[in-house]
């Protein structure tokens, strides 16, 4: 999009915009604003809305600006069904990137947007369907004009997001451990790690001189559904009175003065250089988007979720499946609940530990070079890349 220009171009990389005309400098701003004031099943719809108008933008002007700026390769976001159908018509080669959860299916396995545990009980086992199947009716109209597309190219239909994935890579930036049990993944799918690069980030000032001795609680809703003024006071509430020190980001959607005096004094900025702050954070409450989430395993940080629509209800369930944190459903949020779960994570080791294994983990696999390993030995030998002894394809073919 063009308000994305300028950030990415910081960061060294060509760029060419796509819905130059229909979403002009200042429209994603507002297409933010009014996201971040919506949640749960509005939240998704209003997200659904703007995907089809993005697939309708890729599916009319990507070709010819392919074609213009000869790209023979592309990296696909794995939801962007128009940007991996516009590839295949077109025979151009690319690899499919797991930026969220990823998007397989596979029975008995809570689908993305469930916010049910995993478990091998049947009677919940049983209740996973009905979620897949409603959040792939909610779906559906993402599915229209790219089946137009495949229709004309003499191309079955999608039903699924997967159904347009690579066959040469998908590459997630999820860590295997921050999935469940799995068996019916292709081989052509990588966990890897998160995509971290410090280096890359906007630069964001912050008041480093207020922060004092207290264990500091680093609280954040992202920078999507976080409009939610009484969200940020039932966290100042919960952790008033606690002996801790809390730094509130309000990533955009907010600004400190809107929320007035809040209880316990906190810090309250509109943004947050995140990276620096986990590297003293005690403990994170967060929406559990999924970069929030794998930035805290990276940093060795337990986390709290109050997950708010999409797939965090999902990655809420990952940190209590690996004992990396715990979350308190955004409708059954109160002070108490919130407060006797920092009270909990804080005090209780066994969180820290766990998040400290993953970090350690994270450092040692370094997925983002690995993912771009992976990436240019499908970009060298055009051919699929298995993750069973995919490091050693790697070592060998670069």
């Amino acid at each position: 999009m063009p308000d994305l220009e300028e950030r990415i171009r910081a960061a060294g990389i060509n760029y060419v915009a796509v819905g130059q005309n229909d979403m002009p400098v200042g429209s994603l701003a507002r297409e933010l604003d009014e996201l971040s004031r919506l949640q749960g099943l509005a939240a998704f719809q209003r997200v659904i809305t703007g995907l089809v108008r993005e697939c309708q933008l890729v599916l009319r002007e990507a070709p010819e600006l392919i074609r213009k700026h000869r790209i023979e390769f592309l990296l696909v976001d794995e939801c962007c069904d128009a940007a991996a159908t516009v590839a295949l018509t077109r025979g151009i080669p690319f690899v499919s990137l797991a930026l969220a959860l990823t998007r397989f299916d596979e029975p008995g396995i809570p689908f993305w947007g469930c916010p049910l545990p995993y478990s091998e009980d049947p009677a919940i086992v049983a209740q996973y369907e009905p979620w897949r199947k409603a959040v792939s009716v909610a779906g559906r109209p993402l599915h229209e004009p790219v089946n137009q597309e495949r229709a004309r190219f003499r191309l079955p239909p999608i039903s699924h997001v997967s159904d347009t994935h690579s066959v040469l890579a998908t590459i997630s930036q999820q860590p295997a451990r921050f999935d469940f049990p799995r068996r019916e993944l292709p081989p052509t799918f990588h966990y890897t790690g998160p995509f971290l690069d410090p280096a890359a980030r906007p630069k964001v000032s912050f008041p480093w001189e207020r922060l004092d001795a207290r264990a500091l609680v680093y609280a954040s809703l992202g920078t999507l559904q976080n409009r939610l003024p009484g969200v940020f006071q039932t966290i100042a509430e919960a952790c008033s009175g606690m002996g801790v020190q809390l730094v509130m980001g309000l990533g955009g959607g907010l600004e400190p003065e809107e929320l007035g005096r809040l209880p316990g004094d906190p810090l309250v900025v509109p943004y947050v250089p995140q990276p620096e702050m986990l590297e003293r954070a005690s403990v994170m409450i967060t929406h559990c988007g999924m970069n929030s989430a794998l930035e805290c395993l990276a940093h060795g940080v337990p986390a709290i979720g109050i997950p708010i629509t999409h797939d965090q209800p999902n990655i809420a369930q990952r940190l209590v499946w690996t004992g990396t944190g715990t979350f308190v459903p955004l409708n059954d949020l109160t002070a108490d609940r919130l407060r006797e779960a920092v009270k909990n994570v804080l005090h209780d080791g066994r969180y820290r530990e766990a998040a400290r294994r993953f970090q350690e983990e994270i450092r040692q696999i370094n997925g983002l070079d690995l993912a771009a390993d992976i990436a240019e030995v499908v970009l060298r030998t055009g051919q699929p890349v298995t993750r069973h002894g995919a490091f050693q394809q790697v070592a060998t073919q670069l």
